[in-house]
């Protein structure tokens, strides 16, 4: 029984926990946080209480374990919700929470511990016959990692072994400072700074399948959602349905998903990110302990509730769904609406004037009109969710969705998301990874 919640996270995840709290029956009450650049921010007065944690940016306070348990403890609440994002897969945060008495909505910490531990997941993928794209093993303290590079072969990614944070390395010479770039933010958002090299494949497709799995057994594989436009770990772009894979993938990627799920002994809601390369590969590239962004994409196309859902099982209680419930019926899209210029990826500071939606599709807002917008607030402005029959279908829909979307006073994605619904590889569905870098690549170097 939960009496207060804390809703350690903020923009459109913050509104949708504060509704699904305040629906409960009992309702439960909310408490949002806030920094200094979200003061104004819509979802602060949504919760029955706010609380303010001092500081601008995110490593000050979202993603800070000791002001948000502090913060916590001081409203009073029992427990928390992270979210998707900062603390939600933070293990010395759910820890330093279990030692203030205070619950963490996630999977227990020894499971969230070995979901985090890559050469546990090696051995669980080595057990299972699941292919990993190679990579490196974790990097110490004081490895430049040189050895390990020239052996692994350019080009490469520098990743965050606790996830949330890559970059593309081409040439040696480049090497030292992205292991220093992804060490900081990693050590700053998650407390691991654990980074390892993987070697990049450009030629492939993402596709993420949740997986839930309760504390008797019970495990359940969701999905499949296209997730390969995107610029480095941020997708524009997530499609569920008619079109996306073929039967015979969908039954390979379940009975990977399963496997790997229990192999892991994992208990909670999770995202498997898996790699598909033109010859027909699957590759896992990433299991993440928590729940995904895009989770109303996987509500509204499969019919469950993930909040309700991940706490049924967290608290001991059986799955009361299977598989066969959730097939999708028809082609649904998620569109990512940012503030920034798509061509530079900087994020200019203004203030939004107009902020207009579409009617008749699922937008979900992460801030309002007459909002600051700068580096340090949250980009992500929007979600807006499609659904039709089928692939084709959908993409008008969402082309139709965003030419009805008028946000003015900052730079946005939103016109190159049209461009990009019409792409001759987006609408035969031909695209992987590289298409939406091509895109930017092209506008930036015009013939």
């Amino acid at each position: 029984m939960m009496e207060r919640v804390f809703i350690a996270t903020r923009g459109e995840i913050a509104s949708r926990l504060v509704a699904w709290f305040k629906a409960q029956d009992p309702p439960v009450e909310t408490v949002t946080m806030f920094s200094e650049v979200d003061a104004e921010q819509p979802w602060v007065d949504e919760a029955d209480y706010s609380v303010y944690v001092p500081g601008s940016t995110v490593e000050e306070t979202y993603a800070n374990p000791s002001r948000v348990i502090g913060a916590a403890m001081d409203a009073g609440c029992d427990v928390i919700h992270p979210g998707y994002c900062f603390l939600a897969k933070h293990l010395g945060f759910f820890q330093a929470a279990a030692n203030a008495n205070i619950a963490v909505i996630g999977t227990s910490i020894p499971r969230l511990a070995a979901a985090l531990n890559r050469g546990h997941i090696d051995a669980v993928c080595d057990k299972f016959a699941i292919d990993r794209i190679p990579s490196t093993s974790d990097l110490s303290e004081t490895d430049d990692g040189i050895a390990e590079a020239a052996q692994l072969g350019f080009p490469l990614y520098v990743k965050a072994s606790s996830g949330g944070k890559r970059v593309r390395v081409d040439r040696i010479e480049d090497l030292a400072v992205a292991i220093e770039a992804v060490r900081i933010v990693a050590e700053a958002t998650t407390g691991n700074p654990a980074v390892y090299f993987q070697r990049v494949v450009d030629d492939m497709r993402t596709l993420a399948t949740i997986v839930v799995a309760d504390q008797h057994g019970a495990c359940e594989a969701l999905g499949h959602v296209d997730s390969s436009l995107r610029v480095d770990y941020r997708s524009w772009v997530e499609s569920i349905g008619e079109g996306v894979v073929s039967e015979e993938l969908a039954a390979t990627l379940i009975d990977k998903a399963k496997a790997f799920t229990k192999g892991l002994d994992y208990a909670g809601l999770g995202r498997i990110t898996w790699a598909i390369t033109p010859r027909g590969g699957v590759y896992l590239l990433q299991f993440s302990p928590r729940m995904p962004i895009g989770y109303s994409l996987f509500e509204q196309a499969l019919g469950v509730d993930l909040i309700r859902t991940q706490i049924r099982v967290q608290s001991g209680q059986h799955l009361d769904w299977e598989h066969a419930d959730t097939t999708p019926k028809g082609h649904f899209l998620q569109i990512r609406v940012m503030h920034m210029d798509p061509l530079t990826g900087e994020r200019p500071e203004g203030e939004i004037t107009r902020f207009d939606v579409p009617e008749g599709v699922m937008v979900e807002q992460g801030t309002g009109i007459d909002q600051p917008a700068n580096g340090l607030t949250d980009p992500l402005l929007c979600k807006i969710t499609v659904s039709a029959p089928t692939r084709q279908a959908a993409l008008v829909k969402a082309h139709s969705a965003l030419e009805k979307l008028h946000i003015e006073g900052i730079p946005t994605n939103r016109d190159f998301l049209m461009q990009l619904l019409s792409d001759p590889e987006v609408w035969s569905g031909r695209l992987d990874t590289k298409t939406l870098g091509r895109m930017i690549a092209e506008r930036q170097h015009p013939h």
